[in-house]
């Protein structure tokens, strides 16, 4: 077993916790998982009724996080990993856990949906929900299952290194789960309470000025905020960004489809901001020098960007990095480029591939690890790198806080360093800046897109340089 010693932040969330039901508000890297191996231990040597643990997380963490750490830290503890890809199997997992009298038990959300009659049965001590803010929306099944199979558990610990990933409205259900009923009866009571509606016809909620700190104050006893550079002794984190220019050809498609798709779009009275997201998209297929027709053929352009990452890759010399991509194509692309220097992490692979590639990156046999943010940025830890580099940007801005900290996090041992892949005077700028400014992604999309003129560089917008 690898001794450990828990830091004085980890101690100021055990303390409460130990008590009632608790919000664990911890930013990515400040050692969350194990807090919960912590709180799993306690209830297992101090049972309330049967002394056993429910994790409920992504798929891609039930592995790499949870699995991996509780063998690395907590051997003695029986654990079950419950997700199967069949009715039969989940069965079999099932009654394998039961005949173990296994002492925690792991699903991911889309089985813990499937298995939660099941799972009530069992009759937990704690429940841990590991990445809450995955309860954003009152309208979701696994928030809603989530919420109702709280009620039925002593004590509840929703965690999250991003609780408010868009706003203050995503953390009502995370703290309904702890205290039912502090920030209103309902999502759409407390909605009423603070925020007010803004935009097109009342589509989106802005909070009403100074109710943020009233909302906070509220649910400060029954949450812990933890903020890494107030508690860690991490070394910094260094941002750069490399660009590179669109040619000729590239330039007039990027422009072409302004024209033609975008601009029509946003200058309608009823324009909707998801919509023009969705067409942005391909612009950054474009930025990338390749693009996605009607048939979902690949049309290639221009390899600029992939020229720069050639140049940032042989800069890096025997570094390892994990290259942040967006688009399976990209993956696959940069993966035929890089050889068998490169493994991939994306959406779509079997747990124990995904779990394969983690490893084999970790343990040092990949010098690259080609991934998706919703596929690998929460959770796992990645200090065997101390660079990250971003061939395309998420709309995200919890997905680009995450990804981060896959290698700013506990055990660190170098400064980190964050290069962005940006082409010149595009899309590109625009996220990125965006990003750094905490600003609403779409609205910035709009604004960009309202100001510029393709046609001639001289009458494009100056975008705002990060």
């Amino acid at each position: 077993m690898k001794r450990y010693t828990l830091y004085a932040h980890q101690h100021l969330i055990l303390e409460p916790s130990l008590k009632a039901s608790h919000l664990v508000a911890a930013e990515p890297g400040t050692g969350k998982t194990l807090v919960g191996i912590e709180l799993a231990k306690h209830f297992k040597a101090h049972p309330i009724r049967t002394g056993k643990t429910l994790v409920v997380t992504q798929l891609s963490l039930v592995e790499s996080a949870w699995m991996e750490d509780l063998k690395k830290f907590a051997p003695e503890l029986k654990v079950a990993n419950l997700w199967a890809s069949t009715p039969a199997n989940r069965k079999k997992v099932c009654n394998d856990a039961l005949k173990r009298n296994v002492d925690i038990m792991i699903v991911n959300f889309e089985g813990f949906k499937k298995l939660m009659p099941w799972l009530a049965a069992q009759r937990f001590d704690a429940l841990i929900i590991d990445e809450s803010s995955a309860l954003k929306s009152p309208k979701t099944d696994i928030t809603k299952s989530l919420v109702a199979f709280s009620y039925g558990v002593p004590r509840s610990y929703p965690m999250s290194g991003t609780p408010m990933p868009n706003s203050a409205l995503d953390i009502y259900h995370q703290v309904q789960i702890v205290k039912p009923g502090l920030l209103g009866h309902n999502f759409y009571q407390f909605r009423a309470r603070f925020f007010q509606p803004t935009g097109y016809q009342g589509y989106q909620w802005k909070i009403i000025p100074g109710c943020l700190e009233q909302i906070m104050q509220t649910i400060q006893p029954y949450a812990s905020f933890i903020k890494k550079e107030d508690c860690l002794d991490l070394p910094p984190k260094v941002f750069t960004v490399r660009k590179h220019v669109m040619s000729p050809e590239l330039r007039r498609a990027y422009d072409q489809l302004i024209r033609d798709k975008l601009l029509p779009l946003v200058e309608g009275h009823a324009v909707m901001a998801l919509n023009v997201l969705s067409e942005i998209m391909k612009l950054r297929q474009l930025t990338s020098g390749w693009a996605y027709d009607e048939q979902k053929q690949v049309h290639n352009f221009s390899p600029g960007k992939l020229n720069l990452l050639t140049e940032v890759v042989e800069e890096l010399g025997a570094n390892q990095a994990i290259i942040w991509v967006q688009f399976r194509h990209d993956a696959t692309k940069l993966k035929n480029e890089l050889g068998a220097r490169a493994t991939v992490a994306i959406g779509g692979m079997n747990p124990t591939d995904l779990k394969f590639a983690l490893d084999e990156f970790r343990a040092g046999r990949y010098q690259f690890l080609i991934a998706h943010p919703q596929c690998v940025g929460h959770g796992v830890t990645l200090v065997n790198a101390s660079y990250a580099i971003y061939y395309g940007l998420s709309y995200s801005l919890e997905e680009f806080l995450q990804s981060q900290d896959r290698i700013h996090r506990i055990g660190t041992p170098r400064k980190c360093t964050y290069i962005s892949l940006l082409a010149e005077d595009s899309i590109d700028e625009v996220i990125y800046a965006a990003l750094n400014r905490k600003e609403q992604m779409a609205n910035a999309a709009l604004s960009y897109l309202r100001a510029y003129r393709p046609g001639t560089a001289k009458g494009r917008p100056a975008h705002p340089r990060p």
